[in-house]
């Protein structure tokens, strides 16, 4: 909500809305010219919660019943691994803001 209100109050978006560049569309016009963009945003939350089953779930399982490793062990691997992830988060962001932006979903 927080960001949708700083939205509406930019002067690009009282513009755009004046010229009428965020009107509503047809269903079928908003399909055929953005499927593309729509299906890749759907699945992309969906493929980060596949990624979190495939890295913690599913291998927590597997050692409770198929492992004699500790599943102590385990979580201080995973452990590891989500404090690696918080660290290269911020850093990625500093990386991209000297490189620049660049688009790869087309």
């Amino acid at each position: 909500l927080f960001a949708r209100l700083r939205l509406v109050v930019t002067h690009e978006y009282e513009r755009r809305m004046e010229e009428h560049e965020l009107d509503p569309a047809p269903l079928g016009e908003l399909i055929s010219a953005q499927g593309q963009h729509i299906v890749i945003g759907a699945f992309a939350a969906l493929a980060s919660y596949a990624l979190f089953h495939l890295v913690s779930v599913f291998p927590l399982s597997w050692i409770a019943l198929y492992s004699e490793h500790r599943i102590e062990d385990f979580m201080k691997v995973e452990l590891l691994g989500a404090a690696f992830g918080a660290v290269a988060m911020p850093m990625s962001g500093l990386i991209s803001d000297k490189i620049g932006r660049r688009s790869f979903l087309g």
